[in-house]
């Protein structure tokens, strides 16, 4: 085929697969490795700011130590801040005000007696900390949830432990970019620490989750908050009770997620709210289970980054992020001696809008190799998968996927062999399951003269 047609027909051929019954919609969590990151710490405060595309991460503690330094990250590698910062504290709030294109932070502790308690609002924008006028401020607090509300351009803050001894608040307010206000709702959540809160886009309104009352217990209850009032949601399923989770919108899928906490143990499982349900995520990789996460939407506005926490052993550190995000995962074995083994070139992964780069390694001298793609590990002709080639001479040989696009080149590559696939933008493919498998002409290496590969998992998505 001629290269217009090599690099046409893979766009057509992935936008057949939505046609396809191509599986559902898949999000998965992956560790990203920056080459700087933050120290391990919980209890930082976290926001995004979607015009500068970075999230922005502050203090949290790190054992009896706290931290007062400010980091970006851009969705490749944090970079820290220099300059002059709030004092050092964890479990304060944090939300991006987008309308005015600050990061809004409050209250927090940097001790164990009740003069640790902080009140104060600081703002960063522009590159650096600000501290707003103190009067009318809410109470000294910590463990308190704050979130933007986009319908409405305010931040909105509920609850917290106080300073006047073991005083769990049951307190709203809000922040205009000037002063904070103090609501009185007919209705709202009971008195709590260690809740999260966030924007769901459909509903229009924040939306809050769990937390700590007093006395206990812990809580599994999901409120919504429209500027007026709280009401109490009754969706059919709901995350256990916990406190002490992570929980953030995904801006671009309009979903609220939510991962770990602390029911008397750390909790690991991820859920997502639409507005109306909540459903859990299992996935094959996850970050682990801990409480006091930092979590927030991405730089770009699509999928969460989550960072540190509490685990088992203490603080830790670690950038995770959760969406449609693309993923190559390796399954079955090759053929030959040595087999056949196929991989993805120096790390490439199926990125939309870019592409996906393989390479294939231990071909025979003389050989010719050749690469399928196709929808399904399961079954192919009605067949089921993986099939046992040796009935057609191909002693130790497997097919692992059904080859719908069969005969895809490769070239030489120093030691191995190389291709591209090109990928369409945008997101209506993301989450969308592709498998490859490598095969090679080689006369002589069993009856046949045709070995094959390993094979890949491709899980389509977006930057």
């Amino acid at each position: 085929m001629n290269d217009d047609t090599r690099r046409l027909l893979p766009l057509h051929f992935l936008t057949a697969a939505v046609a396809m019954a191509a599986p559902a919609l898949t999000q998965v969590w992956q560790q990203a490795v920056p080459a700087t990151q933050p120290a391990a710490r919980s209890s930082a405060a976290i926001g995004t700011d979607l015009v500068g595309g970075r999230v922005l991460l502050f203090g949290g503690a790190a054992g009896t130590s706290y931290l007062g330094d400010t980091w970006a990250y851009d969705g490749t590698d944090w970079s820290p801040i220099v300059g002059a910062a709030p004092p050092a504290r964890a479990g304060a709030a944090a939300a991006f005000d987008a309308s005015r294109g600050a990061l809004v932070l409050y209250g927090g502790i940097n001790g164990v007696s009740t003069s640790s308690y902080l009140a104060g609002t600081w703002e960063f924008a522009n590159g650096a900390w600000s501290q707003r006028p103190n009067g009318g401020l809410p109470p000294r607090r910590f463990g308190h949830a704050m979130a933007y509300d986009a319908a409405r351009g305010r931040v909105v803050m509920f609850g917290g432990r106080t300073y006047a001894g073991t005083i769990f608040l049951q307190d709203t307010w809000e922040w205009d970019g000037t002063s904070w206000t103090p609501f009185t709702p007919a209705h709202r959540p009971s008195n709590r620490m260690g809740h999260a809160m966030a924007f769901d886009a459909n509903l229009g309104e924040v939306v809050l989750f769990g937390g700590l009352q007093l006395g206990g217990p812990f809580q599994a209850d999901t409120w919504s908050w429209n500027g007026l009032d709280w009401t109490l949601r009754s969706p059919a399923a709901s995350p256990s009770p916990r406190a002490d989770h992570a929980m953030a919108a995904d801006v671009e899928r309009a979903v609220v997620v939510l991962h770990g906490g602390y029911d008397g143990a750390d909790l690991g499982d991820t859920w997502q709210w639409d507005g109306a349900v909540w459903v859990q995520v299992a996935t094959p990789v996850q970050p682990g289970t801990r409480a006091l996460a930092a979590i927030s939407c991405g730089p770009a506005g699509r999928h969460v980054v989550l960072f540190g926490g509490e685990g088992a052993v203490g603080p830790v550190s670690g950038t995770w992020r959760f969406g449609q995000l693309a993923q190559v995962d390796s399954f079955g074995v090759g053929c030959g001696t040595p087999p056949l083994l196929l991989e993805p070139a120096n790390g490439s992964l199926p990125v939309l809008g870019q592409g996906f780069a393989c390479e294939l390694a231990e071909v025979p001298a003389g050989g010719l190799p050749f690469l399928s793609f196709g929808f399904s590990a399961s079954a192919a002709g009605g067949a089921p998968l993986p099939l046992d080639l040796s009935w057609l001479g191909m002693t130790g040989c497997w097919l692992y996927h059904d080859p719908v696009l069969l005969g895809w080149s490769l070239v030489p590559s120093g030691a191995s062999w190389a291709s591209s696939l090109p990928l369409a933008g945008g997101s209506a493919l993301a989450g969308v399951r592709l498998y490859a498998q490598a095969y090679a002409l080689a006369p002589g290496s069993n009856a046949l003269g045709l070995l094959t590969s390993n094979a890949l998992t491709l899980t389509l998505g977006m930057p």
